[in-house]
């Protein structure tokens, strides 16, 4: 999976808003990357917003921390590639 950076970037603030009060519920603390979207739930709203990407790859990752790499590569020329366990 390649995402790109900017376009994640935009995809996660359109998705903030569920992420933003805290909640003791693991499975809300996650971002869902899947078929060229990025979801998030807090149970009660769910929100979906377009992300451009290549590969057909899934992965649930925790907002912050996807939030973190997105801001690391800011610039939007870098690609994140999220490569499956076992084929690093």
């Amino acid at each position: 999976m390649t995402i790109n950076t900017e376009s994640l970037r935009n995809a996660l603030q359109m998705v903030a808003p569920v992420f933003k009060s805290k909640t003791t519920i693991a499975a809300t603390e996650h971002v869902l990357i899947s078929g060229g979207y990025v979801s998030g739930t807090d149970l009660t709203t769910s929100i979906r917003a377009k992300v451009e990407m290549e590969g057909d790859e899934e992965i649930a990752v925790r907002y912050e921390e996807i939030l973190k790499t997105a801001e690391a590569c800011r610039n939007g020329e870098i690609t994140l590639e999220i490569i499956p366990t076992g084929e690093a």
